[in-house]
């Protein structure tokens, strides 16, 4: 089942999107997940090769729980849910330059 609601695109259990990014600019997604249902995960994709791009996932809590830098191409990440709430991917562009870029949060697709 796909759903459309403003740019965003929901497919079962992912939360996908795509922006462009200023320098030194941050973007959140956000999503409800229950650790009963299965573990999650993150995936990005960048535009261009040598852009640093800083991901950190935040618990119900704000407490981080994973934190990476990726430099382009694509990169999934998988992370505990220990409790029920809102977990939120922040997405931090340090590549000096804007960026395209292309990512889902969610669960870990069975």
């Amino acid at each position: 089942m796909i759903l459309f609601y403003n740019s965003k695109i929901i497919i079962e259990s992912l939360t996908t999107d795509n922006k462009l990014i200023m320098n030194n600019d941050s973007l959140i997604s956000s999503m409800y997940l229950d650790p009963e249902i299965n573990i999650g995960v993150y995936v990005i994709q960048i535009q261009g090769q040598n852009n640093p791009i800083n991901v950190s996932i935040l618990d119900p809590y704000e407490n981080e729980i994973s934190k990476s830098t990726n430099y382009g191409d694509s990169n999934e990440e998988r992370f505990s849910i220990n409790k029920k709430g809102i977990y939120k991917m922040k997405i931090t562009n340090t590549s000096g330059k804007v960026t395209q870029i292309n990512y889902a949060l969610g669960y870990m697709p069975n």
